[in-house]
């Protein structure tokens, strides 16, 4: 079985589970979000580049996802220090 998205907390991972669970190519995708080539995608996808910011809710929007969450997974992921002072420690972290 399929391990889910929602069980993963790298943007980069998401995106790219998220795309494929919905049958995407990657030239699809970036055609949804509005970039001309799927340069960016793969580059996303491989952990090369990062979601923008400006571009979350539109990526949480064409894959199907709770905005909220993918945003905090984006926030963890580039600033996890900063992240835990607005949400509080992810579930299972260790406060220090």
């Amino acid at each position: 079985m399929r391990k889910s998205y929602k069980h993963e907390t790298a943007p980069n991972r998401i995106v790219a589970m998220r795309r494929s669970d919905l049958s995407l190519t990657q030239a699809e995708l970036a055609s949804k979000l509005g970039y001309p080539s799927v340069n960016f995608i793969s580059m996303i996808e491989h952990g090369q580049s990062e979601v923008p910011i400006g571009k979350v809710g539109d990526v949480a929007a064409v894959l199907e996802m709770d905005a909220k969450w993918f945003a905090e997974q984006v926030l963890r992921a580039r600033h996890s220090e900063f992240a835990d002072i607005l949400l509080g420690p992810r579930s299972g972290d260790v406060a220090a």
